[in-house]
């Protein structure tokens, strides 16, 4: 074949070409995936930020293999996405260290920047962007407030992190790297006072026992208002509403 010439393509690969489009699409909700040498086999979990899926999957598994996967578990994805809570700017209410305040929309202040009072978080109404005002107020509280906890845990517990971060999380409340970097996920300003001072315990924790061993659990029970008791309640708390807090802007 002379160079340059395309190849003829019957009719039956076009028939073939065009429903593996149509599978490719056959999808209502967005599909993240994730390609890891790390991965055995396939994973899937809700995405509650887009309202999607994530897919995790083994290095050069074949996609359509994947999307067959996808489509038995349609209904599954279905059903979780239907249950998940509305964003707070659709529910009129926001969670604000564990406690639910009311979105009041009054037309016409002289400001546009979200305000809390001890009962209601008020914002002006018809404001085109009141999700990103509403976020932005709440990331500025989480950068005072999750660092001054944080170092009132670092003299309690004696450790020396090397430094802290705060960012927007998908799946992790916190972590703690092999340098001894520690990194919060800002959506804990949503969460309990009680709740945000466990998972600083926690990694705070990892600094001494970067595992979760038996050691590990015990050094974080010692310092875990109401010991066990605490811990387990935290992470009850954050099970039941940690996705309303990752969907709340």
């Amino acid at each position: 074949m002379a160079r340059g010439m395309a190849t003829p393509v019957s009719s039956k690969e076009q028939l073939k070409v065009k429903m593996k489009e149509n599978f490719y699409t056959a999808f209502p909700w967005p599909i993240d995936w994730k390609y890891s040498t790390r991965s055995r086999r396939l994973s899937l979990r809700i995405n509650p930020r887009t309202g999607g899926v994530v897919l995790s999957l083994p290095q050069n598994f074949p996609k359509e293999k994947a999307l067959l996967f996808l489509k038995a578990h349609q209904k599954w994805v279905t059903a979780q996405l239907d249950a998940l809570p509305p964003p707070a700017v659709q529910s009129n209410e926001i969670y604000i260290e564990g406690k639910i305040f009311p979105i009041v929309r009054i037309p016409a202040l002289p400001s546009f920047l979200p305000k809390l009072y001890p009962d209601r978080l008020v914002i002006r109404e018809h404001d085109q962007n009141e999700s990103l005002r509403i976020e932005a107020f709440l990331k500025a509280r989480a950068k005072t407030r999750l660092p001054a906890s944080f170092q009132r845990w670092c003299e309690i517990m004696g450790t020396s992190p090397s430094r802290i971060t705060l960012r927007d999380a998908k799946t992790r409340w916190g972590s703690c790297n092999v340098q001894g970097a520690i990194m919060l996920n800002w959506r804990l300003i949503l969460a309990p006072k009680s709740v945000q001072d466990y998972v600083i315990i926690h990694e705070l924790a990892h600094l001494t026992h970067f595992n979760h061993s038996a050691d590990f659990w015990a050094l974080v029970e010692n310092f875990c208002p109401n010991g066990k008791i605490g811990r387990k309640e935290s992470e009850k708390w954050l099970k039941k509403h940690g996705i309303k807090l990752q969907r709340t802007v």
